[in-house]
């Protein structure tokens, strides 16, 4: 698992080269991130590891949070959004939470018990709730209320306001 996750790491640092500053989604890169992604899914599915490496999460969160960042400074948004969503939807499927088997979970405190490590159902947790956050935000439902570079930042949309808010804790806690 640890080449996969590693593969996984300098495929997310070549696609963040290209996101910022130029808002390029170069398929061929997103296309081999997907890969490595189903690679780790079937690692985890035939390992059944309860624990996966903090630095994973990490990347994954800088990659996807990349993402909606560039939107703040890219006039158009609509290739940033639909790739944002198709990562996710992968995401999602690598840490499957299911709305029937949520359980309450101190995000915080499962980040800070396990010094390296987090439990797959924590990460999937985290991923789930960002991307809830976003997906009922204005930057999907409405993203013409975006068109001005920097106008991202500048909003009263709660939903973008505690998923930065969430971000900020759950990057905490990874450091």
């Amino acid at each position: 698992m640890d080449n996969t996750i590693e593969s996984i790491s300098e495929i997310g640092i070549r696609i963040c080269l290209d996101l910022r500053p130029y808002s390029i989604i170069d398929k061929k890169k997103f296309n081999e991130l997907y890969e490595k992604l189903d690679e780790l899914n079937t690692k985890i599915n035939i390992t059944t590891p309860s624990l996966i490496p903090k630095e994973l999460i990490k990347m994954l969160l800088y990659i996807s949070d990349g993402i909606i960042v560039q939107c703040n400074f890219s006039e158009k948004k609509d290739h940033l959004i639909n790739e944002w969503i198709i990562l996710n939807s992968r995401l999602s499927k690598i840490f499957n939470v299911r709305n029937d088997k949520t359980v309450e979970v101190n995000i915080e405190q499962e980040l800070d018990s396990h010094t390296n490590h987090v439990k797959i159902h924590t990460a999937g947790i985290i991923f789930k709730q960002l991307h809830q956050l976003i997906y009922n935000s204005d930057l999907i439902l409405t993203p013409s209320r975006y068109k001005e570079v920097g106008s991202l930042y500048d909003t009263k949309d709660e939903n973008l306001m505690a998923y930065w808010r969430f971000l900020s804790i759950i990057e905490s806690k990874l450091n």
